[in-house]
């Protein structure tokens, strides 16, 4: 986890992309960011490299932890907070680390 937080902090420095509800101003939600910038989803990264590392552990909680990990990103786009490309980049991203860490781990 903390890997995936400081990839995402260096992503969200090196690409500055904003935010869609920055960019639209009539999104539904009325949430405050937890920062300006969009690429790549923290929570995203956060959530898969949980779900990956912990099912590689358990097995038989791997459905239930990926539906988590999915409904954490999907809940970020349909929030205004986060971009498709975004949530999908954090997903690649974070179930790499969990895989990584679940290997180092073994």
């Amino acid at each position: 986890m903390a890997t995936g937080v400081t990839l995402f902090l260096e992503l969200k420095r090196a690409f500055r992309r904003k935010r869609p509800c920055a960019l639209e101003p009539h999104c539904w939600a009325d949430l405050l960011p937890p920062d300006q910038f969009s690429f790549s989803s923290g929570h995203t990264i956060t959530a898969f490299a949980v779900a990956v590392s912990l099912g590689g552990f358990y097995p038989e909680m791997l459905p239930g932890l990926l539906f988590s990990a999915i409904s954490i990103a999907a809940s970020r786009v349909v929030l205004g907070m986060h971009f498709l490309s975004d949530v999908l980049a954090g997903a690649a991203l974070g179930a790499t680390l969990g895989a990584i860490a679940t290997a180092l781990i073994s």
